[in-house]
């Protein structure tokens, strides 16, 4: 893989199994900087509140190991779950100890072949609560809500049965 974008595919497919809604998203900026991909699980709607969303946060880096788990670890403050994602052929010469330094910042690492991908380091989950105010929650769950819907998907299993 040459660029960055060649992974995108292998990775909205990864998100899409884990029931995510995949926002690629150079535009939203989190906590100070903008996001290659996130992918975001609501829980089913009732009523009119939007409903709670998991949300997973993914890097795309094709080396430079230190800057994607600095870049992965300013996304945990606003995603449940944040990874980096490395191309396969360049997580298999990855020394233990640049292994280490992503468990160790609780970001995982996922290794992106050409049609598929690995959870080499799995994410500590980091919920969206703690020293967020709750409105900077809610403000941003609706944000990620809006641009769900934005980009064609439907807001509810029922409307996309219409």
């Amino acid at each position: 893989m040459q660029l960055e974008r060649e992974m995108l595919p292998a990775v909205e497919r990864w998100l899409a199994t884990l029931g995510c809604q995949v926002i690629v998203c150079e535009a939203l900026h989190l906590a100070g900087g903008p996001c290659d991909v996130i992918g975001a699980r609501f829980e089913p709607r009732t009523g009119r509140a939007i409903p709670h969303a998991t949300v997973y946060a993914v890097e795309l880096k094709l080396s430079k190991i230190a800057e994607v788990i600095r870049q992965a670890t300013r996304n945990r403050h606003v995603a449940d779950y944040s990874y980096a994602a490395m191309p396969a052929a360049f997580c298999e010469r990855m020394l233990s100890k640049s292994l280490a330094g992503f468990a160790t910042s609780g970001v995982g690492l996922l290794a992106v072949g050409d049609r598929s991908v690995a959870v080499i380091v799995p994410a500590a989950e980091e919920r969206l609560t703690g020293d967020i105010p709750a409105e900077r929650v809610r403000a941003y769950q609706r944000t990620l809500w809006r641009r769900r819907t934005r980009y064609g998907h439907p807001a509810t299993e029922h409307e996309a049965m219409r």
